[in-house]
């Protein structure tokens, strides 16, 4: 509610992906973690976004170092 388009929503607590979700209808880019596993929301991404590009967007790909240069986030989406 408090973001636009365009802005960046973090959830450290991410459970079932519910706040992933809106954030991606509502066309935010969204970082979120989970301490579990987190196939809960990939299969609610594969069930109620299955068209969403999952890829980092170059906006914040910046922020993620890996030693390798290979970067593996397989449920944040790119609106562009």
């Amino acid at each position: 509610m408090s973001t636009k388009k365009g802005d960046i929503v973090v959830d450290p607590f991410g459970g079932g992906g519910s706040t992933f979700e809106a954030a991606e209808l509502a066309g935010r880019y969204w970082i979120g973690t989970e301490i579990t596993d987190c196939s809960i929301i990939r299969e609610r991404f594969d069930r109620q976004l299955p068209a969403s590009n999952r890829v980092v967007p170059a906006k914040l790909r910046r922020a993620f170092v890996d030693a390798d240069e290979t970067l593996s986030f397989p449920i944040i989406a790119d609106h562009r």
